[in-house]
């Protein structure tokens, strides 16, 4: 084999990956993006009279209200863990 042999195997190999890499980056970006519009848009699409276009409720309510009742649920957790040190130390 000579040096160009070499330089050729070795370049395609090099564009495989960088092929290889580039699919499943954006592989993984699409696959998140549609499972995101499922979970976001599936319970609230609702159809229009005439038109018939969707229209759904945008999901940065949903993703506030969700945050919202977490940081109550965690608040209301550390709550109950310093009543129930509180018993244990009387």
């Amino acid at each position: 084999m000579d040096a160009q042999e070499i330089f050729m195997e070795a370049l395609k190999w090099i564009i495989l990956i960088f092929l290889a890499g580039f699919i499943g980056y954006f592989g993984r970006h699409l696959s998140k993006k549609t499972i995101e519009r499922f979970r976001t848009g599936s319970g609230n699409v609702q159809q229009s009279g005439k038109n018939s276009e969707l229209i759904s409720e945008p999901p940065d309510e949903k993703l506030k209200e969700r945050k919202k009742l977490e940081k109550d649920r965690v608040k209301l957790e550390k709550k109950n863990r310093k009543a129930q040190k509180k018993r244990e130390q009387t």
